[in-house]
């Protein structure tokens, strides 16, 4: 039989064997379980690169997608516009009150109304006088960004130009 030593180990006994717990008793000697503090920062500084890195690439996608609406809705009520001059003549106003935009006659006194959906956080403006004579502008709003006014005539569109 070894000799006991003072710290209550037999002589000749292998130290490793001596440091594992009863929990984990092939695996090798550790001191705690779980992830230690440098791994679980190294893990959080990670995240947060890619966090910066796709923030912007996400804010700037939104600010595209609001353009675009604003681009559509503006088309959209210059073809309607050129589609009432086939049979109409009368001036035309362009308003909007929330999410819907309105046509309307003003020389007969509203006889003629006209109304469309526009796309959320959009504004629309603008006159025509005939099919070769109108202007029409939305602005879209988007909290945090900057974004240009579309306006819509006989020309075509135009980026930040308004009636």
């Amino acid at each position: 039989m070894a000799a006991p030593l003072s710290d209550g180990t037999e002589q000749g006994r292998d130290t490793v064997t001596r440091d594992r717990r009863p929990s984990d008793p092939g695996g090798p000697a550790t001191g705690a379980d779980g992830f230690a503090l440098i791994e679980l920062l190294v893990v959080m500084i990670i995240v947060a690169v890619l966090a910066a890195i796709a923030i912007p690439i996400f804010l700037s996608q939104r600010q595209k997608a609001a353009e675009t609406a604003a681009k559509s809705d503006v088309a959209n009520v210059g073809r309607e516009v050129v589609s009432y001059y086939v049979d109409g003549s009368l001036p035309l106003v362009a308003s909007s009150a929330g999410e819907v935009w309105t046509l309307t006659d003003t020389a007969s006194g509203g006889s003629y109304t006209q109304t469309g959906r526009l796309s959320r956080g959009d504004s629309l403006t603008g006159s025509a006088q005939s099919a070769t004579d109108f202007c029409l502008t939305v602005a879209p709003t988007m909290p945090g960004a900057r974004t240009e006014t579309w306006s819509f005539s006989v020309s075509g569109l135009v980026a930040g130009a308004t009636c």
